[in-house]
């Protein structure tokens, strides 16, 4: 996600604003081809349960999702119009539908598969973890019926399944004409982007440039000659990836004029993007994340020497919206589908207890609607490495009954978002923390543990810089040194998501929103509701936070203090604790007889720290004297 994309607005109380916050924009036509997308929900079904300022416009659940679907495709067919219902993966990983079970999203995901979708595909988020994807390939793909078995693709994807046998995951492509074989010929393909993270759940992901070379893509795919290509996949549709232009010159090369529509996620931004050739007849659209963007794209078929006529919209999950454009009034609006899998949703999150209170934050922790500093009380980050971490997790020594001296350093990837005044229930605790990390420590004298600190804060970057990462870290021999994303890394899940109720109480706001920028700007602006611009821009917190105990202050520097990390970051801090040792010594060799020399650190120096992972710190923080009673 990337700052240039969209911000969150807040309008202000003036003639002006108050003319356009809130409004929407004119009522969504059919089309002849009309297409509604999800991306990213990561068991978001429920929609947005918070009062907050944003999410008490956001009041739409997967439900009125389908709804609007069934009435928008029953209106498209009876005009001789067609309409397409597609989702680009990572539904599980990010909320309690998913995260409360074993295996995780396993009964959430075979709920969400029934809605009426025409393509779904799976997100890495679905193939990175053995349990997952093998709950996806036994309990799901290979339970669908036949005539629902093509509407999961996974066309680049191979899982190796019980008997070490490898197989396809899903169908690879579905070939399928609309309206019961009266309407138009469709070539549907699913897939997913290189990770070499799947490897140990047992799951390949064959290259694009492999997939596109495939018999089956060269004669099942492009050589029926269909009216439309359908792409559904989870990878980003932005200019860095190119592997959607590689499946789409592939098809350019047979088809020259043949509409191509792509659906990408991935990102979490929303995001448009046309400009893959000079024909005019392709688009491509990124529909946000968490149920906060439903995308619709639609266009009027030309003759094949002209460009085609695109609208694309980015709708806020909104009942109202839905039924405004749908033409459908609030009685007649909620199908059988819809309710029946709410009903199944709402029991599955009963089951689970995802309403339990565990207590009340007494304030909001405020996460990315202003710039982060180390001196923020009301910051998310600085409440858990100053409040949450050190009162629940620590080692404590055996003479004093008291915490080590520690200094502690954490990655923003641990934590997803805000945390609200109020109740704070056991959904909260997967949304906020869903990635249960152990913490391990390492003794380090003094002067080196803030000598880390320092490279660390100086190397990552500015605390705009969200996306910054030191999977590389330092490398022997060299004078620069750097820190660098993992290609593997996903920018944080909770980029842009809310804004705080504390700035939102100091403004008259009436409808605070994302406003976005895409680079399909010849088809005017894409959100579907007008939010005031310019607003309040997103700040991204910075990638790696710390913060020491007070004990610390009084230490000698060669004072031996516990220096406390999360488990996963361990080999990359080592590299970084190393080079600071190495650049000490040789300091001390050349220019100060007097310091110490001091010896590397091997993996198994490090030890675990506490008993308490990230994710349950912030349930025992809650049920603690700390938090109110609700």
């Amino acid at each position: 996600m990337r700052s240039s994309h969209f911000v969150l607005s807040l309008a202000l109380a003036s003639k002006t604003t108050l003319a356009l916050a809130g409004q929407t924009r004119p009522k969504i036509e059919l089309q002849d081809v009309n297409f509604v997308h999800t991306s990213d929900i990561h068991s978001w079904y429920r929609g947005h349960q918070k009062a907050d300022a944003v999410s008490r416009y956001w009041d739409a659940n997967i439900g009125d999702v389908a709804s609007f679907v069934h009435h928008m495709k029953q209106k498209a067919e009876r005009q001789g119009q067609d309409l397409f219902f597609v989702n680009s993966g990572d539904d599980t990983h990010g909320g309690g539908l998913s995260d409360s079970e074993d295996p995780e999203g396993g009964k959430a995901l075979a709920i969400h598969v029934t809605l009426p979708y025409d393509v779904i595909t799976p997100g890495n988020h679905e193939l990175e973890n053995r349990v997952v994807a093998r709950n996806l390939y036994y309990n799901i793909t290979s339970r669908l019926s036949d005539s629902e078995k093509t509407k999961y693709l996974a066309s680049n994807v191979y899982f190796t399944d019980d008997t070490g046998e490898e197989v396809l995951l899903a169908e690879r492509y579905k070939i399928w004409t609309t309206r019961g074989g009266e309407g138009r010929k469709v070539a549907a393909l699913g897939v997913s982007f290189e990770n070499k993270k799947t490897a140990s759940a047992g799951v390949r992901i064959q290259p694009i440039e492999k997939m596109v070379e495939e018999e089956w893509f060269s004669k099942d795919v492009l050589g029926v000659n269909p009216d439309i290509f359908l792409l559904v996949g989870h990878m980003s549709i932005s200019d860095e990836d190119n592997k959607w232009s590689v499946i789409h010159d592939a098809i350019r090369k047979r088809h020259p004029a043949t509409p191509i529509f792509i659906f990408g996620g991935h990102s979490h931004r929303r995001d448009c993007r046309m400009a893959f050739d000079a024909v005019g007849r392709s688009i491509a659209i990124e529909s946000g994340r968490y149920l906060e963007t439903v995308g619709w794209v639609s266009a009027a078929l030309t003759e094949p020497s002209k460009p085609l006529k695109f609208v694309r919209r980015y709708l806020d999950p909104s009942k109202d919206t839905f039924q405004r454009h749908s033409g459908i009034d609030k009685k007649s609006f909620d199908t059988e589908t819809a309710k029946d899998v709410m009903s199944r949703f709402n029991e599955l999150a009963k089951q689970r207890g995802l309403d339990e209170v565990y207590g009340c934050a007494p304030r909001t922790y405020n996460w990315d609607h202003e710039k982060y500093s180390t001196h923020a009380k009301d910051h998310v980050l600085n409440f858990y490495i100053n409040e949450v971490f050190p009162e629940i997790v620590n080692t404590k020594n055996n003479t004093t009954g008291e915490p080590n001296p520690y200094f502690l350093l954490v990655n923003n990837g641990f934590m997803r978002g805000p945390i609200y005044q109020g109740k704070f229930t056991k959904d909260d605790k997967f949304v906020n923390t869903p990635y249960k990390q152990q913490f391990s420590f390492v003794q380090l004298p003094r002067l080196i543990a803030e000598r880390v600190l320092e490279m660390i804060d100086h190397l990552q970057g500015t605390a705009d810089d969200a996306v910054t990462d030191f999977g590389t870290a330092y490398r022997s021999g060299g004078d620069q040194t750097a820190l660098r994303m993992e290609g593997s890394e996903e920018t944080p899940l909770t980029l842009g998501r809310y804004l705080s109720n504390e700035i939102v109480g100091k403004l008259t706001v009436t409808s605070p929103g994302y406003v976005t920028t895409d680079r399909c700007e010849e088809l005017g602006p894409g959100d579907d509701t007008v939010h005031t611009s310019p607003g309040l821009k997103i700040q991204y917190p910075p990638t790696y936070v710390h913060s020491r105990s007070p004990s610390t202050q009084t230490l000698g520097k060669y004072n031996l203090v516990d220096f406390v990390i999360l488990h996963r970051l361990q080999d990359r801090v080592q590299a970084v604790i190393n080079a600071a040792i190495k650049m000490h010594n040789e300091f001390c060799d050349e220019k100060w007889r007097l310091c110490q020399p001091i010896a590397s650190i091997e993996k198994d120096a490090w030890k675990p720290y506490g008993t308490v992972d990230s994710s349950d710190a912030i349930v025992k923080y809650a049920q603690s004297e700390s938090y109110l009673n609700c």
